[in-house]
């Protein structure tokens, strides 16, 4: 549900060539809407529901005046990744878990949407699509439904080394953690900084380490012992 961008992808959107550019270019001009679902989440997290509820209908009012721009597809949807993740939220801060879940699978969709509509420039984002997977897990932790709670931690770790697919596209075409460490490992001009900021993508022990760390934290239930066979 986290409207939280760990690393820089825009940046890294635009140094992967002229589409690229072309791109941020177009997103940077509605970018602030990201920032609300940002700044929406993180005042849900603080059980500030009013306050938080208040900043997502400016983000939906912000969404419409990006409509009457007339806005590339992509960007649009790209904007919709993070503003249904913000809803989905919303949703599971109000324990609305099966709201919450729709949500994060329109945020999925969108994902999809925008690579579909781009010639690979976007593929940083199909790592989101992972993300969107462990917050399944919290959903079905939360509900609570220990099969469910498996299978999506599972699949989760399974996306991070490479076994199953980020995402598919509407032509069958799998996006896996492979197309994504290509991407990066081909952009030009990576600082040291970059370089530690992407290890955990690129380099295939620590993208597993990190999967698994994720997993643990989601497991990690205070006062309870669960017993997963």
């Amino acid at each position: 549900m986290s409207t939280r961008a760990p690393l820089p992808w825009l940046r890294f959107v635009r140094q992967s060539g002229a589409e690229g550019a072309h791109w941020a270019a177009a997103y940077e001009q509605v970018a602030a809407i990201q920032q609300t679902c940002k700044d929406a989440v993180e005042v849900l997290r603080r059980r500030g529901l009013a306050e938080g509820s208040a900043l997502l209908r400016r983000a939906h009012d912000e969404l419409c005046g990006m409509d009457a721009e007339g806005m590339p597809a992509s960007v649009r949807a790209v904007v919709d990744r993070w503003y249904y993740g913000a809803i989905a939220y919303y949703h599971y801060a109000r324990e609305e878990y099966d709201d919450a879940g729709r949500c994060m699978d329109v945020a999925h969709e969108t994902v999809v949407f925008a690579l579909e509509q781009t010639g690979g420039c976007l593929i940083p984002l199909a790592l989101d699509c992972w993300e969107f997977e462990m917050h399944r897990a919290r959903i079905a932790r939360e509900r609570p439904d220990w099969s469910a709670l498996r299978r999506h931690t599972a699949r989760a770790v399974a996306m991070r080394d490479g076994r199953v697919p980020l995402c598919v596209l509407g032509d069958g075409t799998a996006i896996a953690l492979c197309d994504v460490q290509r991407f990066y490992r081909a952009l030009p001009d990576l600082t040291e900084e970059d370089r530690t900021l992407l290890a955990p993508i690129v380099d295939d022990r620590l993208s597993r380490l990190q999967a698994e760390r994720s997993v643990r934290t989601v497991l990690r239930l205070p006062g309870f012992v669960i017993q997963y066979p």
